[in-house]
């Protein structure tokens, strides 16, 4: 991978300068010391860093040119298995039904073929877990959705304009939060639908009757800044656990490292997945943000992978290599202890869907699963099963 090995050399011996910058003697004059020991060293061990940027920029050119050409080409390694993914409805069906009640997640089993579901959940400041997506209102994505301007959702959040109550959701309480707090339609007057934010505790207890319900991934959107209460946050949610004793399975998700490090120090018996983003731009080797490598960093089962949006340039090419690549990882990996499965999301046109059920993806989020458990009967059906 020349581009990270670029980045590592660089980052290494940056630390060695500066090490023994600190260690040279201070006798000698400073500006001497300064512009001799560490300044012009520093500037040749930046030349040399762009130097080799662009020489694996020239190689690696090429390469990408001509994956653009390519859909979706066999991976190198598969496991040949009549498994199937996992048909992940995100936060329910949220492009059929008000995202992350009750209601929406019912309809992504039964209406529209889901056996997975994907919720998110926030905490209040009396200590409820709900289901709710944006934990901070004035959060960049929370008001880019409030204006209705997320793709594929039927529905956008209605939340208070100014006033008191607009603030953070572990600040508001539960009977505040679902007062002054909803769901709205997207393009008609903002006025509140009769739509109740739901607990977790609600949540189990319509889930647990779902015997078609296999798994269930819960994205926490505690943020780092909130650490001191994750502790109150993963204990609410381990003694849900333990009062519904459920039937399926349970991967807590998060975003931010320093919440996975506390995760898994607090409660290590659960089964954990960190995110991982494609950064902005052209992405000349996306196997250098490999979502398996980064969730073994951690130790965790499951891998995580989100699809990047129009701000990459070719978003599906590179996505497709990085899922391509963290597959052959999965699929090389027989240790017991390995990362065992992939989770890719959000995923909604039928060829991508289809491409990565080729991929053999453990799981699939999507805010249609009817398209995809339609991609998956043909090929159960022309396996004959």
């Amino acid at each position: 991978m020349p581009l990270k090995q670029c980045r590592i050399d660089y980052v290494l011996l940056r630390k060695e300068l500066k090490r023994k910058y600190k260690r040279s003697g201070t006798e000698e004059n400073f500006l001497y010391r300064y512009l001799v020991r560490y300044f012009i060293p520093r500037l040749m061990l930046w030349m040399r860093f762009f130097v080799c940027f662009v020489r694996a920029v020239i190689k690696l050119l090429p390469v990408w040119f001509e994956e653009l050409k390519k859909f979706c080409p066999t991976r190198n390694k598969t496991k040949k298995t009549s498994a199937v993914p996992l048909i992940v409805g995100h936060r329910g069906a949220a492009a059929h039904a008000v995202e992350n009640t009750i209601a929406a997640c019912e309809a992504g089993l039964s209406e529209y073929h889901a056996n997975a579901l994907e919720v998110d959940i926030c905490i209040t400041g009396d200590g409820q877990i709900v289901l709710w997506h944006d934990w901070d209102p004035d959060n960049f994505l929370s008001v880019v959705r409030q204006a209705g301007l997320e793709p594929k959702v039927k529905y956008r959040p209605f939340v208070p304009m100014n006033g008191s109550f607009r603030k953070p959701v572990n600040q508001l309480s539960l009977k505040e939060l679902r007062r002054y707090y909803g769901y709205a339609h997207k393009r008609k007057y903002p006025r509140k639908l009769n739509a109740e934010i739901p607990t977790l505790n609600e949540f189990f207890e319509w889930a647990v009757s779902k015997k078609e319900l296999r798994c269930v991934f819960l994205d926490c959107k505690l943020p780092e800044k909130d650490l001191n209460i994750l502790p109150d946050f993963l204990q609410e949610i381990k003694t849900t656990i333990n009062r519904y004793s459920p039937h399926f399975k349970i991967v807590l998700l998060t975003a931010f490292d320093k919440v996975m490090e506390r995760m898994r120090q607090i409660e290590p018996t659960l089964n954990y997945a960190i995110d991982t983003l494609l950064p902005y731009g052209l992405v000349l080797q996306p196997e250098g943000y490999s979502s398996v490598e980064r969730a073994a960093k951690f130790g965790n089962r499951w891998a995580s992978a989100g699809r990047p949006t129009a701000l990459d340039a070719s978003p599906w090419t590179s996505y497709r290599r990085l899922i391509a690549y963290d597959m052959d990882r999965i699929t090389d990996n027989n240790n017991e202890n390995a990362v065992q499965a992939l989770l890719a999301w959000t995923i909604n046109k039928r060829r991508e869907l289809r491409c990565l059920v080729k991929y053999e993806v453990s799981a699939i989020v999507t805010d249609y699963p009817e398209r995809l458990s339609g991609i998956v009967g043909k090929l159960q059906k022309s396996k004959g099963r």
